[in-house]
């Protein structure tokens, strides 16, 4: 059974860094010539930049952690493979954000290479992507202990049947209504419209377009995160079981409370927490499907998404726990959206 409340807001906590760069070759302080593509291409990073890497211009009133990075989480929530961005790519895009964040600063864009510490913005961008998964748990959780369902592997699996958790009123009949979700708003909510807020105009970027509508690869990873969620849930890899709020005395699972499962790895006999990351190997495949079915989407309509997450926390909305699908398809994932061409 479908609990009928869904939270109205997922407290959330900063955590530490969930990701580290690695490389096989390049050493920190290795050069590449801009020149050439091919050292671009196969360049990578050995060391793990931070901030006291940056050259001492970009520390100016902090607006490297205030404005490029959310400019840059910005660019990242519309691209097409949210897990494969390629750290070219970021380098273009720092290149065009830093010269506008940083006028004076003439020579700095040219320093910025795959292995210069500027490239320390990809790891912000990994941490980006593993927040979607742990928001989506604390999110869900709270969703299963507020009030406690007592049965709640089966609401998970209607949950995902048909993909119920993406759709308004959880009516997977509807495709026009898909990314509507409460669960959906919250997440798109919590875990990227909030991390781009500072964000500057950049003309190159189209940042005004993306801050309206651009959210196809974030829509891509909500979809995936929320699906993983419910899967831990319906599995029992996740235990719902959180400490009341001293607050309000109402149990809620907090991102401090959240935890990848530890799992036995059949191929190196040890307890690892592989199987169940979110990472491109395993979540990789779903959440470019989920990105696909976002681009089917009219601009008008991403838009109207976007606003629904903005207000999402301000209009108390509650799914209709009575209106479930009971559509197939050999293929789910084409389903979601599928009439938007007529709309």
């Amino acid at each position: 059974m479908v609990t009928k409340t869904v939270p109205k807001k997922i407290k959330t906590e900063t955590s530490e860094s969930l990701s580290t760069l690695t490389a096989t070759s390049a050493s920190k302080g290795s050069r590449v010539a801009s020149g050439s593509s091919n050292q671009m291409d196969t360049v990578s990073v050995q060391a793990r930049f931070n901030s006291a890497d940056l050259p001492s211009g970009l520390h100016k009133d902090q607006k490297w952690r205030r404005e490029v990075v959310p400019t840059l989480i910005l660019w990242a929530g519309n691209q097409d493979d949210a897990f494969n961005i390629t750290k070219q790519d970021v380098c273009h895009a720092l290149r065009e954000i830093i010269s506008v964040v940083y006028p004076t600063l003439k020579n700095v864009s040219s320093t910025i290479l795959p292995n210069s510490p500027m490239v320390a913005a990809s790891q912000r961008l990994c941490d980006w992507r593993h927040g979607f998964a742990s928001t989506a748990v604390a999110q869900l959780g709270a969703f299963f202990l507020n009030p406690h369902d007592p049965s709640p592997k089966a609401t998970a699996q209607v949950l995902l049947n048909h993909f119920t958790f993406l759709y308004e009123d959880l009516d997977a009949t509807l495709p026009e209504k898909a990314f509507h979700s409460v669960f959906m708003q919250q997440l798109l909510l919590g875990s990227h419209l909030s991390a781009t807020k500072g964000f500057v105009q950049v003309s190159a970027l189209d940042t005004s377009s993306l801050a309206k509508h651009g959210v196809v690869g974030a829509l891509g990873l909500c979809g995936a995160a929320l699906m993983r969620g419910l899967n831990l849930i319906k599995s029992g890899d996740i235990e719902l079981k959180a400490p009341a709020n001293a607050k309000d005395g109402i149990p809620k699972l907090a991102m401090r409370d959240v935890r990848t499962p530890v799992k036995f790895n059949m191929a190196s006999g040890k307890d690892s927490k592989t199987a169940c990351a979110f990472s491109d190997q395993n979540w990789g495949t779903p959440t470019r499907k989920f990105t696909s079915a976002a681009q089917r989407r009219s601009i008008t309509q991403l838009q109207d998404i976007v606003e629904l997450a903005l207000i999402s926390l301000m209009i108390g909305q509650e799914p209709d726990p009575n209106a479930l699908s009971n559509a197939g398809s050999d293929d789910e994932f084409a389903l979601i959206c599928m009439l938007v061409f007529f709309y």
